[in-house]
């Protein structure tokens, strides 16, 4: 089950996370705002990078969890931003999917038209962002065509390699599609730069 697998490695990145001695680990479950706005408090932190998100791999998810996992959790952890006065700036995951499938590369200023039940609960989660975080920073990050460790075998990133390492014939289209890559540790950067400035 490609969801139980995701899980698994979702567990074992915090589990390494944990380890380190430099972080202070603590767990919640986003869509109850009360132990959202516990845990907020608990750390007070200066900014905050909300990463949750449910369906962005592609599984199957029903719309009703995309709700609870996108736009809820969204709403909780920032309603409770509001709350702690140290919380200086908020930057959110976004998706690409908040856009419909477009021919060539999207602008920054195109409409947002999502064309799938992932993309409308992103771009409801974005929207939340702006209506709701008059008291600090917000910056929405649409995130596009990640790749890096851990991602799943199937995609192009790890496909070509894997092929290229065992001497196999790598069967791609023709490429007439428009892509723009990043790299995952690449990524993360953006998002510390984006909460810090």
């Amino acid at each position: 089950n490609m969801r139980a697998g995701k899980l698994r490695r979702c567990a074992d990145a915090a589990a390494r996370a944990a380890n380190q001695s430099n972080v202070d680990w603590k767990r919640c479950d986003l869509t109850d705002a009360l132990a959202v706005r516990d845990c907020v408090a608990s750390v007070a932190p200066d900014a905050v990078i909300n990463l949750a998100a449910s369906g962005a791999a592609g599984a199957a998810v029903g719309f009703d969890e995309l709700l609870k996992a996108n736009v809820l959790s969204t709403y909780n952890v920032i309603k409770a931003c509001k709350c702690v006065s140290s919380v200086r700036s908020f930057v959110q995951a976004g998706s690409g999917f908040e856009y419909a499938d477009l021919p060539s590369a999207i602008a920054e200023t195109a409409e947002r038209t999502p064309n799938c039940d992932y993309g409308l609960s992103k771009a409801l989660a974005s929207d939340l962002c702006r209506l709701l975080a008059a008291h600090f920073a917000v910056t929405v990050l649409r995130v596009f065509s990640v790749y890096g460790p851990g991602e799943a075998g199937n995609r192009i990133a790890p496909y070509i390699i894997s092929r290229a390492r065992d001497g196999r014939e790598i069967d791609l289209t023709p490429g007439a599609q428009t892509r723009d890559y990043i790299y995952v540790r690449d990524l993360a950067k953006i998002f510390v730069r984006a909460a810090t400035t």
